[in-house]
């Protein structure tokens, strides 16, 4: 990322499961998630991993000053702000037997 004049502000990654969650900031300043929680485990597995990421995407949030949205955000590739890609983030990881990888 740093090639590119981006930034990698959030990222979780579990060797045990070879699970990840990721939120980048690219240089243009428009952020992006990654996601990806191994099919191969359990789905208990998965939704532990799942509440660990927001757990710990929460406690770096409360750090940066950003605060969720409350409105669902749309389906895109990059979001305007911080606060979308966050949100955006948390949704998905509030449902974790529909990522996969």
């Amino acid at each position: 990322m740093e090639n590119i004049s981006g930034r990698v502000r959030f990222c979780r990654f579990w060797n045990e499961h070879y699970s990840m969650v990721q939120l980048t900031e690219d240089r243009n300043g428009k952020y992006s998630t990654a996601y990806v929680l191994d099919t191969e485990t359990t789905p208990d597995v998965r939704k532990v991993a799942a509440l660990q990421a927001q757990k710990e995407l929460a406690d770096c949030m409360q750090a940066w000053g950003v605060s969720l949205l409350e409105a669902p955000v749309p389906e895109q590739m990059k979001y305007d702000s911080l606060a979308e890609a966050a949100s955006h983030l948390m949704q998905v990881l509030n449902d974790p037997e529909h990522i996969t990888g």
